[in-house]
């Protein structure tokens, strides 16, 4: 990932990647954790009782793909959801 300069243009400079998880301070963990209370809420509020069991059970299920593959279940590459998808 890179970012682009006012211009348009990309830097010459090394690439910037995401930060890990591991990486993150605190201020972005509450800010994180926050986002997520909101989004349960809304869905909560939002979502029939159906969706939310089918969620569940989708997670269950990549839960148990990701502990098969020794992977972290958020450790989300362009590959895990196709080899779950695959597999």
């Amino acid at each position: 990932m890179t970012e682009h300069t006012l211009d348009g243009r990309l830097p010459t400079g090394a690439p910037i990647r995401p930060l890990l998880s591991a990486e993150y301070g605190g201020g972005l963990r509450a800010r994180l954790a926050a986002l997520d209370t909101a989004s349960d809420a809304h869905a909560q509020e939002q979502w029939p009782d159906n969706t939310t069991l089918a969620y569940r059970a989708d997670w269950k299920t990549w839960t148990a793909f990701c502990t098969q593959l020794q992977i972290p279940a958020t450790a989300a590459t362009r590959g895990t959801p196709t080899g779950r998808a695959t597999a």
